[in-house]
């Protein structure tokens, strides 16, 4: 067999490891919870929140006028030069 300069051959009984089936479930455990919290961080996408000033303001208007829709209470905002 030849081999090149600097390099050994590898065996492939070298590069076999024993382990406990404890480690194989437990690497998949840690493999899985981190799969999931990196699916699940926050990605900085959607809709941007709505100041509590606001929000505040859309509840007080629809309690006080509870016949008013969305569009009705969208033009007032617009009105107020509120987005």
């Amino acid at each position: 067999m030849h081999v090149p300069i600097g390099h050994e051959p590898v065996l492939l009984v070298d590069a076999l490891v024993v382990v406990k089936p404890e480690m194989v479930i437990a690497w998949h455990r840690r493999g899985f919870r981190a799969y999931w919290t990196w699916k699940s961080r926050k990605k900085g996408v959607g809709r941007p929140e709505i100041d509590t000033e606001l929000r505040d303001l859309v509840r007080q208007m629809c309690e006080s006028n509870p016949l008013c829709g969305a569009s009705k209470i969208h033009g007032e905002l617009l009105k107020l030069g509120r987005p």
